[in-house]
């Protein structure tokens, strides 16, 4: 069986692709713009390395987020098409899961910076449960609730120590192949915060009321 892990929720493209869920082959690579156009050249250039072609796809496995909102896009438009294509289903991952594949000594606490001071968090042990369920939520509640963890992320916050993140692609994918697969006319972004229109809208909505 030939499953391949997509995350374009933060500045990196990552493609893996697994043989019976051991890891064959895989890109992690940091990427500031251009995105759409590079990771369909790493996803081409990926599969023709290890002598295969998306056709051989049995299993996605797709980051739905939280993380960039144009980011996410990219790798779930490509599941999706992929899905349709191949009449599959998708397993939706979190990006914060992903951080969380870190080796650390303590529980970990995956954070992305959300600015305003607000991030993206939430607390795992070593086998990615998840402890305290992903969170958009401001930093300063989020350390008075995150006691005896390792805070590990690609972003700088004052105050803090941060490990930097090194994604182990076999661990997530051994937590998430007996997950529940979506259909990919449902699968939706897991932004865990309302966009800024959504924001705008319930606003005033709450101004008519």
């Amino acid at each position: 069986m030939i499953s391949i892990f997509v995350d374009t929720a933060l500045s990196f493209i990552r493609i893996a692709i697994f043989k019976d869920d051991s890891l064959l082959d895989f890109i992690n690579e940091k990427c500031e713009k251009n995105m759409s156009s590079l990771f369909d050249v790493r996803v081409r250039d990926l599969f023709e390395r290890n002598s295969l072609s998306l056709d051989n796809v049995d299993k996605i496995y797709t980051v739905t987020g939280p993380g960039s909102f144009t980011g996410i896009r990219v790798g779930m438009t490509f599941s999706k098409v992929l899905a349709m294509s191949l009449g599959l289903k998708i397993t939706p991952i979190s990006e914060l899961q992903v951080l969380a594949s870190t080796i650390t000594d303590n529980d970990k606490a995956p954070l992305i910076d959300a600015r305003r001071g607000y991030v993206y968090a939430g607390i795992y042990d070593e086998n990615l449960n998840n402890i305290l369920d992903d969170k958009y939520i401001l930093l300063d509640d989020f350390l008075n609730i995150s006691k005896d963890v390792q805070y590990i992320s690609y972003d700088n916050f004052e105050h803090i120590f941060t490990t930097q993140p090194s994604i182990d692609f076999e661990k997530i994918i051994n937590k998430n192949k007996d997950k529940k697969q979506i259909e990919h006319q449902v699968l939706t972004p897991n932004y865990l915060k309302l966009t800024e229109a959504e924001e705008n809208l319930r606003k005033k909505n709450e101004n008519d009321n």
